[in-house]
């Protein structure tokens, strides 16, 4: 909260009551999707080239010598990831004050399946970033 929402003032904030954080149960933040409409999603390409903390899966087990191929990554689903390093660097430089150790290790991705269930989506891209490179 204090890395966000503390930050804005106070008669512009939206009331806490319509404020919803995911916990690691998966079914019930993947059913908050099925009851809400959603106007706009804001997002980003990371600098791994994830979407919605979609990181690539860990060059372990099956994916050992080769990561899943196009059509296997977009089946699946939402997920608890293990952020690439990467991405907790880019996330502690864009919204944790530069403090790599604040960010958590792990997060709860947005499958391609509820990307779909938007009107709109918001996307930083490169030229309208905060970096030389376009990355966000």
């Amino acid at each position: 909260m204090e890395l966000c929402f503390n930050r804005i003032r106070k008669d512009l904030c939206m009331p806490a009551q319509n404020m919803h954080f995911p916990a690691a149960d998966l079914g019930e933040y993947v059913q908050s999707w099925e009851r809400a409409h959603c106007l706009v999603m804001q997002g980003g390409q990371g600098e791994v080239k994830h979407w919605a903390f979609n990181d690539p899966p860990k060059r372990e087990g099956k994916y050992v010598d080769c990561p899943p191929s196009p059509a296997e990554y977009r089946r699946l689903g939402t997920r608890i990831v293990d952020l690439h390093p990467m991405t907790m660097i880019q996330n502690a430089r864009t919204s944790g004050g530069g403090v790599v150790q604040n960010v958590p290790g792990q997060a709860l991705s947005v499958d391609r399946r509820r990307h779909g269930r938007r009107e709109r989506y918001r996307s930083g891209r490169p030229g309208s970033t905060i970096t030389p490179l376009g990355c966000a």
